[in-house]
């Protein structure tokens, strides 16, 4: 197990927005999900080209995500690859720290179809197998697609997982609307640059409710910020390691967590960078501010 789950079902969470998830090795009777689809590669233990060949029988999809199933933070790296365009290429594969990563990829179903018609699965590496096709990488946070196969990989992950805390990450002085800010006033909150949460608190700092974009689409302007909120699923706490909450946000699409004492009073705001790899600091905002006064200076 890697921070509660099995290898596995850490790449599972990390497609789990596919249609069809094919996982490729011997049967096992715990995988009993609806999109799931189990098949052996011949022979077995036969490489991970042959695993693929078993798997491209089951997929009908017209861009496949190719994953190997021993990287627990793999997932950060999906969202990296499904955030690019893959233009012309016919595989877009994951950059991690300058290593290219085949089995960290997305593939054109038609393109991998036609590399192994080519190519003797078994015992084939993947460079071979894909020499032929229109490669593109793209860069993936450093160590997102470090795995684990032995025991002091697994040391050095938890290392890294238990790292920083939330408290360290977050920044310190979030912008704040009062407890009788309406929907109106959450409007126009979310009309500044880079804003994706709206926080509403009282006079104390004790947060009432925050706010998405999607809470007040629909909703009248006169309408109490307070009612029409949601709390659950947007707070952490102060002294989580920062590197799970990381990797939590990043499964879930979340870019913004309240930071809250447990008495919910505001401690600050952990904001997730744009690629995923990190968190803003308040150096970054102030960088942002003093940029955005110079822009609107010269305009």
């Amino acid at each position: 197990m890697v921070a509660g789950r099995t290898l596995l079902e850490h790449a599972l969470a990390a497609c789990g927005g596919a249609g069809t998830r094919v996982v490729v090795g011997p049967s096992r009777e715990d995988l009993q999900d609806d999109d799931l689809v189990q098949v052996r590669e011949d022979p077995p233990f036969g490489g991970p080209v042959a695993a693929l060949a078993a798997a491209m029988d089951r997929v009908r999809a017209p861009v496949v995500l190719v994953l190997a199933c021993d990287m627990p933070d793999v997932a950060s790296a999906v969202q990296s690859l499904l955030a690019e365009p893959m233009g012309e290429a016919e595989a877009v594969l994951a950059e991690d720290d300058g290593r290219v990563q085949y089995l960290v990829g997305l593939y054109r179903r038609d393109a991998l179809e036609r590399a192994l018609a080519a190519t003797s699965a078994s015992g084939a590496s993947m460079r071979s197998l894909l020499s032929g096709l229109a490669l593109r990488t793209v860069p993936v946070p450093t160590g997102s697609t470090g795995d684990v196969d032995h025991p002091e990989d697994l040391r050095a992950f938890r290392g890294r997982a238990r790292g920083s805390t939330v408290a360290e990450a977050m920044l310190p002085t979030p912008t704040v609307l009062g407890p009788a800010a309406t929907v109106a006033d959450v409007r126009t909150f979310f009309q500044r640059e880079r804003v994706h949460l709206a926080i509403v608190a009282d006079g104390l700092g004790t947060v009432l409710t925050t706010l998405v974009r999607d809470d007040v689409a629909g909703v009248d302007d006169a309408v109490p910020a307070v009612d029409v909120g949601r709390w659950r699923d947007r707070w952490v706490g102060p002294d989580e390691s920062v590197e799970p909450v990381r990797e939590r946000m990043v499964r879930d699409g979340v870019r913004r967590l309240v930071v809250v004492d447990e008495d919910r009073r505001l401690l600050g705001l952990l904001c997730l960078k744009r690629r995923l790899t990190g968190f803003c600091s308040s150096d970054d905002v102030a960088a942002r501010r003093s940029d955005e006064v110079s822009a609107r200076s010269t305009a």
